[in-house]
Order: structure tokens, then sequence, then C-alpha cells
């Protein structure tokens, strides 16, 4: 029998989704469609109730909308069928968290052991998940101890990160210093890596962070040096110009400063930061 034009046309919609596969969705979600990207791995699903890829990029469409509730549901289906995948379980504890902070103190409560188990779920799929490492530091760091939180976990936790990649394990246990209110420990593992530090992108955020720690500290040549290191290595960064507006600003530099929060804007009309302050420069030589 010959489909009538008309009909065809309204057919066709549902004849395209009907072979949706889970690359055409993964094809949505990359490029930011997420809608459309729910609709496809919805529509895989109907059809293949444990394709767990479908389940598992449903959940990160839903958690790059924020809709929570639904991304953990969906990577929890995910782990349901294939509960062998460290990426399910690092997701699922990602999307906990952001739960967690969009929660009151009693709802953090009840997710924090959730979360802390999805991490360490996959750290013992994959020994070398370093962003889990990285999320579980900082879950010992952060949690009140009553939640799970533990300062010494934090430490041994960032220093196994610092044999994975030595510069973000180093920036890691900066913070948990930090927390720990010890300066001098954390000017010392600064110092530590800043002997063998680079002027390439590995040290990007190193010269950023350490530059900041420099100028708390009153050392501003020292900071500005940081910053300048920055602009080399990243020199369509607007943060690399407004660290450095920042340095020669406390150097009392002012021509210096506006010049670089200038450079900053125009790099990114809309970076507020620098903005504001040079806002404040200009009035205060007017």
């Amino acid at each position: 029998m010959k489909v009538p034009s008309a009909l065809f046309i309204v057919l066709l919609p549902l004849i395209l989704i009907s072979g949706t596969t889970v690359n055409d969705g993964i094809d949505s979600y990359n490029h930011k469609d997420y809608t459309t990207a729910i609709i496809k791995f919805q529509d895989i699903i109907k059809n293949d109730e444990n394709n767990d890829p479908a389940f598992f990029y449903l959940g990160k469409c839903y958690l790059k909308t924020d809709n929570y509730d639904e991304a953990i549901d969906q990577f929890e289906n995910a782990i349901d069928i294939n509960n062998k995948n460290a990426e399910y379980y690092f997701y699922l504890g990602e999307s906990l968290a952001e739960k967690a902070k969009n929660s009151g103190t009693f709802k953090r409560a009840w997710l924090a052991p959730k979360i802390r188990h999805a991490y360490e779920k996959v750290i013992s799929l994959d020994k070398n998940h370093i962003k889990a490492f990285m999320r579980l530091t900082q879950f010992y760091m952060i949690a009140p101890g009553i939640m799970g939180g533990d300062m010494d976990k934090a430490r041994t936790f960032s220093r196994i990160v610092i044999d994975m990649d030595r510069v973000k394990g180093t920036l890691l246990l900066a913070q948990v210093y930090k927390k720990e209110d010890k300066p001098d420990s954390v000017a010392y593992i600064f110092e530590q890596l800043n002997h063998d530090a680079k002027p390439d992108s590995t040290y990007l955020e190193f010269y950023y962070y350490y530059g900041r720690f420099l100028l708390k500290r009153g050392k501003y040549k020292e900071a500005l040096d940081k910053f300048k290191k920055l602009v080399e290595i990243s020199p369509e960064n607007p943060y690399a110009y407004d660290a450095l507006g920042d340095g020669y600003r406390a150097l009392k530099d002012t021509v210096k400063s506006i010049e670089n929060y200038t450079k900053a804007i125009n790099i990114n009309e809309n970076f507020s930061r620098s903005k504001k302050k040079l806002t404040k420069l200009e009035r205060k030589n007017e």
C-alpha cells in the first residue's frame, strides 16, 4: 500500500527516532543540545532496557541541565546493568555532590556517605582515576567530622594524587594545609614545586595559586614574577592579566595595573572582576 505523502511527512520524525543509536545521542550531547539528546536516549531505552551507555549519557544530560534527581536515577540504572564501569560511579558521585550543595544540613548529612561510597567504588575499579582521588580528598577536607570528614585521610589522598600528577596533587595538599591554617606548610610545598616548575601550561594553575599565596603574604615582587609567567604561558587568558594587574596594584604601580586590567577586559568584555577593579582605580585617580 502506498503511504500518502502528507502522512509520510508526519511519520518521518518517528521513523528517524526509532533508528536512533547511542552515537546519535552522544553527538547531540557533544553539541550541547541536551533536550534532543534526552529524547534520543529515552527512545533507545524504550527499545533496549539493558542499554547501560544510554542510561549513562541520559544521566549526563540531566546533570548538565541541573536535574540532579533524574541524573542520580539514570546513573543508578546504568550501574544496575553494569556495576563494573568506574565512570558510572564517578558521575553518580558528581550528581550526589551537586545535590548536596543545593540541600540543607540534614539532607547533606544523609547524602554524604553515598557520595563517599560512589567515589570509593570508582577507585576500587580504577586505581588510576585521579579525579576520584581528588574528589575524595576534597570530601574528607570539607565534610564535617560527623559526616565523614577526616583531615588525616585528606592529606593521605592528596599525596596519592601527587604521585599521579605532582602539580594537581601539590595544589590539593596546599588546600588541605590552608584548611588546617598551616601557611608555612603551604609555603614549603609551593617552594619545592617551584624549583622544578617550567613556563608551560602544565604549571598554569600552580603559578596562579602560588602568586595569590605570595600576594597575601606581602611578597609582592615574587608574586608579580609568577603572574608574569601566567601571561607568558596563556597570553589570551583574562585571569592572567587580572592577576598581573593585582600584582602591580600591590606595588602601587597604578599605570601598569590599569593597563593589565584593561587587557583582561579587551579579551573578555564581560570580565567583571577586572571591570570592578579598573573602575575603582579610575575613580581614585580622578
